[in-house]
């Protein structure tokens, strides 16, 4: 018998790109696309979250800019520590304390959230953001 595996396809970057455009539109489904392009779904859903394919997040993604750890501040008035002894499982009926996090974009814009934001409407947020940038 012959050895059939399948051979791994390549994909050039432009192509890429151009199918990731064509997932966001909103009439069709993500796996709708990779189908019509003969490709798995998982691979596109992969490229969508690119910035080297994904215009969206390419805009606040600058690959000239080096990574840099950022002065965290804490503000003692609001937040006290506890010894470790002394920490109690929260009982379902307490919401959970919430504090402030400063997030520093690439592309120079400063967003101030609560720790306890939902992370799909931070994600619009900061797509919303590099596209006005």
């Amino acid at each position: 018998m012959g050895d059939k595996r399948r051979q791994r396809r390549r994909y050039t970057d432009a192509f890429k790109r151009q199918v990731v455009a064509e997932s966001f539109d909103p009439d069709v489904s993500v796996a709708e696309t990779a189908r019509r392009h003969q490709m798995n779904a998982n691979a596109l859903f992969n490229w969508r979250k690119d910035p080297r394919f994904n215009t969206d997040l390419a805009e606040c993604a600058s690959p000239e800019v080096e990574p840099v750890f950022l002065r965290v501040e804490i503000d003692a008035e609001e937040h006290s520590l506890v010894e470790p002894a002394t920490v109690s499982t929260p009982s379902v009926t307490q919401p959970s304390p919430t504090s402030a996090i400063e997030i520093a974009l690439v592309c120079g814009t400063r967003l101030r959230v609560e720790s306890n934001v939902e992370e799909a409407a931070l994600t619009r947020v900061i797509r919303a953001i590099g596209a006005a940038a």
